[in-house]
Parts: structure tokens; sequence; C-alpha cells
């Protein structure tokens, strides 16, 4: 079995020569543009650790055709299992990302998107993570960290779309290339804890306006998306209801008090109105409360909101249709 691994990927290899400095999907792989680059701060390559947060995974799409090397992964794997399991999966999504911060640079009379991707075609993650079948594991080879300079041509680029789910310490999760925490990371934190906490005030401020606007009646919403689109009159910055969250989520309205007048609440300030979806790493997440004001909630206050989370009290007139608001988009 494993001879017939070694011999697709021979295979494979003969079949890859003449792709050697390929362009694959418009994306500049050459080596020989350091000269072109020379009078600009673009390093050829970086590693996993020095992303920042404002790198972003996106996934870029080309008219060019698609990578050669990457469509014989499914041959080489024909019979073949892998270590890592659903590590392995998350890796494999990783190797089609790119990252970037939005830089453009000018090579000759050409404007590039400046981004970066791992290191690793899928060869090299076959013959890291091979295994056959009845045999016992071998413990994985370990994976690369670098990054290399990959420059796509604007006016090649069809569509871009934002991971946002794959985040420069997810990555490094996935390719256990994790650093020891800075001071300024903890900074980093606190700020975006911060800009949160702001986020959900403002979100929680428009579902107070919206309130008294309508009879002291909250939104009677089947989702998340609707109350967005009720409140954005309110708002007018769709942005406030994202989470710096690092383990992500999102912002979610509270359904079981949808519908229901604010009188007949009991205690306004202990009743979650809108709260993060998932916990921070530190366990806690943000809550805003039926009389506007927001806090940070560890896991145990979080559990005794939970009877808050399922309808209780009568609601009043009809629902927003179930799909209510599913075509808008908010401007800017």
């Amino acid at each position: 079995m494993k001879s017939l691994l070694l011999a697709r990927i021979a295979i494979v290899a003969s079949l890859l020569a003449p792709y050697s400095l390929v362009i694959a999907q418009g994306v500049e792989t050459d080596p020989a543009i350091s000269g072109l680059l020379s009078g600009l701060r673009v390093p050829l390559t970086m590693q996993a650790a020095d992303l920042s947060a404002d790198y972003h995974a996106v996934r870029i799409s080309t008219g060019a055709a698609p990578d050669p090397v990457a469509g014989m992964l499914p041959f080489m794997m024909l019979g073949v299992s892998t270590t890592g399991g659903a590590q392995n999966l998350d890796l494999q999504k990783a190797l089609a990302l790119s990252w970037t911060k939005g830089d453009i640079v000018l090579v000759g009379a050409e404007r590039f998107l400046v981004s970066y991707k791992l290191d690793l075609n899928p060869v090299d993650f076959v013959m890291r993570t091979a295994r056959v079948p009845g045999q016992e594991a071998e413990k994985p080879a370990p994976l690369p960290t670098d990054l290399r300079l990959a420059l796509v041509k604007l006016n090649a680029i069809q569509e871009i779309e934002y991971a946002p789910k794959m985040t420069p310490d997810n990555f490094r999760r996935i390719l256990g290339a994790g650093r020891a925490p800075t001071v300024m990371d903890a900074v980093g934190e606190r700020a975006d804890e911060t800009v949160t906490v702001s986020n959900m005030k403002q979100v929680a401020l428009s579902l107070v306006m919206y309130t008294n606007d309508y009879d002291d009646v909250l939104p009677y919403a089947q989702g998340t998306h609707a109350v967005q689109y009720v409140t954005y009159p309110y708002l007018k910055n769709i942005k406030a209801w994202e989470t710096r969250n690092p383990n992500g989520g999102e912002f979610r309205f509270n359904l079981a008090v949808g519908g229901v007048s604010m009188p007949a609440f009991e205690a306004p300030a202990e009743t979650p109105m809108v709260y993060e979806s998932k916990a921070w790493p530190d366990g806690k997440r943000t809550v805003g409360f039926l009389d506007g004001h927001v806090k940070r909630v560890d896991q145990e206050e979080w559990k005794k909101m939970q009877k808050f989370l399922t309808r209780w009290l009568p609601a009043s007139g009809k629902p927003f249709p179930l799909n209510y608001g599913k075509d808008w988009k908010p401007a800017g």
C-alpha cells in the first residue's frame, strides 16, 4: 500500500514538472519578481507567528486555470487515509486561503494585491499525513509555518471571499505554530473587549429607542437579522453588530423577549436583550440588558441567565414574517 502511494506521487510529480514556475490562479509565484520588488518594503516570505490582527484570510478567485497540483490531490488520496482527522480538514482549508491587509503594489505597469499563502502544496500535505490502513500511524512530520508572497493581478480578480472564522490565532493553532503571549497581546485583547462592549452599547441603545417609539413593545422578530433591519434607522451602523471575540460568534437578539411590553418585566436590569453567542477565551461574554446597560458576564452568571432565553411572558400582536428583512442590504 505504501508503495502504491509513492507510485502515485511519483506519477503526479512527473506530470507537474512543466508547472514548476506556473502562475496558478493568477497568483505570481516566480522568485524572479524579487528584483522588481527590490525598492519596495514587501517581504518575500513571513512566518505564521508574525501574522498580525490586520491580516485577513480570504479566498481569491481569478479567471486563470485551476492549480494543477491541487487538481491531483483526489487521485493521490485514493485508498490512503491520513492522520490528524479534523485537524487535516482544517489544514486543507488553510491551503486554499490567502492572507492580506489589502495593500497594493505596482510592478512594472501592473497593479497587484499583496497576499501570502502557506508554503505547503498538496503533494507535501499527503506525504506528511499519509497513513496506510492496518499499520500503526507514524507521528506526523512538523508542518511548515512559512508563508510565501503571492501577488495577484487586480484585473484578474473575479471574487474575494472573506473567511472570518480563520483568524491569525486559529491559523497558528492549526499549524501548531503558537507563540508565547506578550504584553502587546494582552493590550490588544483588552482593546477588542472594549470595542465589543462599545458596539453592544450602540445596539442596546437602538433597541431601547425602537421600543420607546413602538409603545414600549420590543421587536417581535423571529431572527436577529429582522432586528438589525428594524433598528437600523436608529443605529445607522451595521458594523456595531460585530464582535471582536477571537473565538468568533456573533451578537444575537434574545427572541424570548420579542413582542413583550417593557412594563411586563420584573427585572429589566437582569434580563438579557442581546448577547454574544460564544464566550471569549477568558470564559466571559458580552450581554446587553433590557434597561440598556451592557457588561461582560462570566460562565456562572451566564448559566443563571439561561432561563431568560426561553419565552416565559406572553407577546402582544403578531410576529414579523419569518424572512422579514431577508433581502435588505444595509448602506455601506
